[in-house]
């Protein structure tokens, strides 16, 4: 069991690796898009959606990555009512026009301590579960609700392992095909799924069981074949917090002509990255290997102030790449660009003190970055 676990967490690894990538170039893209459209408000609100939307995918993938090691997840303070409200106004359009869609969402902060990652995920997957139940239903409706709840004796002792007594509770109801009797009990098992084959994973619910049980919280699930089903999700309230507002600094910091040898051995990506820089400024040398990395730097290395280097690449990989350039000029600035897990690539590696953007990485987060390495 312990080896198919590593291959599969190998196997993810390898997924996340490329999805990541995949993701580096549409970020970059848009970034590239967003600086032709400025004169256009309408495209720009596109952009700016699809932007977020990218930034989701990618917090996907190292959640899945998480899943798959069972790794520590991050839990930060932040009003529930307020994530809720953005969640189903970034996933509304995953309803198809013909269903209803109602909210009856708190007028209370409800602050919570939660992995907004794993929360978004909840509520996407129900939402997405609720849709696929009313394929076929006349005036098919579903209804998400988000309020306080204050456990009493009776719901305390059908869930003896809860330890709070005040509760956020969301509801997703739908008036769908609802779940048979017989199936009630495995709903939650991994890869269990009613759905036909490639129409579902069977991994949906079985995360947002995991989900709930690490936010020390319950579910509930009421169903009538036919008529609809109604999952209840119980997270507690976190008492005494304040919640800030957060507050992101997305100013872009621009080069002035500094020059800047990018590597990797996606031709796509390099010719994204390879955009990007010279749009905030900076003058661009490429390699595709290790190998070409130090030959170029070789060649140009009194005028190249910087190397971004991606870490797996055939021929030559990035850290022996550096090596090499490291033992010519001790002084040489590397940044390293992995699509893989961060922390696992960081002690595999033993880059525990290096500069690494995991992809896909921010253009303003990458323009900082720069900017201090550059300094004015």
């Amino acid at each position: 069991m312990l080896k198919k676990c590593n291959r599969s967490a190998h196997w993810v690894g390898g997924v996340a690796h490329e999805f990541n990538n995949t993701l580096a170039g549409i970020t970059g893209r848009l970034f590239l898009a967003k600086e032709s459209a400025e004169n256009n408000p309408e495209t720009l609100q596109h952009i700016e959606k699809i932007s977020l939307l990218t930034s989701n995918a990618a917090t996907i993938v190292q959640q899945l990555l998480a899943f798959s090691r069972k790794s520590p997840v991050k839990m930060t303070n932040f009003s529930l009512t307020a994530f809720i409200k953005e969640t189903i106004k970034l996933h509304r359009l995953s309803v198809p026009e013909n269903i209803k869609l109602s909210t009856d969402i708190s007028a209370n902060t409800l602050p919570i301590q939660g992995d907004a990652t794993q929360l978004q995920q909840i509520l996407v997957n129900l939402l997405h579960n609720a849709r696929d139940a009313v394929v076929g239903v006349n005036e098919p409706h579903i209804n998400i609700t988000l309020s306080e709840f204050k456990a009493d004796a009776s719901f305390m002792a059908l869930h003896p392992n809860l330890k709070e007594t005040n509760y956020a509770k969301l509801t997703v109801e739908d008036n769908g095909c609802g779940i048979p009797e017989k199936e009630k009990e495995c709903i939650f098992d991994p890869f269990f799924t009613t759905k036909e084959v490639g129409k579902g994973t069977g991994l949906g619910l079985s995360m947002v069981y995991g989900s709930i049980q690490t936010h020390e919280g319950t579910i509930e699930v009421s169903s009538s074949l036919g008529k609809g089903t109604q999952m209840q999700i119980y997270i507690p309230l976190a008492q005494h917090i304040r919640i800030a507002e957060p507050k992101q600094n997305t100013q872009l910091i621009s080069g002035r002509g500094e020059s800047i040898l990018y590597v990797d051995d996606e031709d796509w990506l390099r010719e994204t990255g390879k955009e990007v820089l010279e749009a905030l400024g900076y003058s661009v040398l490429e390699a595709s290997n290790g190998r070409e990395a130090v030959e170029m730097y070789m060649a140009n290395q009194d005028s190249i102030g910087l190397i971004i280097m991606d870490v797996v690449m055939p021929n030559m990989g990035g850290v022996e790449a550096a090596e090499e350039i490291l033992a010519h000029n001790s002084d040489v600035k590397i940044i390293y660009c992995t699509g893989y897990d961060r922390e696992d690539m960081l002690r595999g590696e033993n880059l525990e003190h290096a500069t690494v953007l995991t992809k896909p990485y921010k253009v303003h987060e990458l323009s900082q970055l720069l900017g201090a390495i550059f300094p004015t």
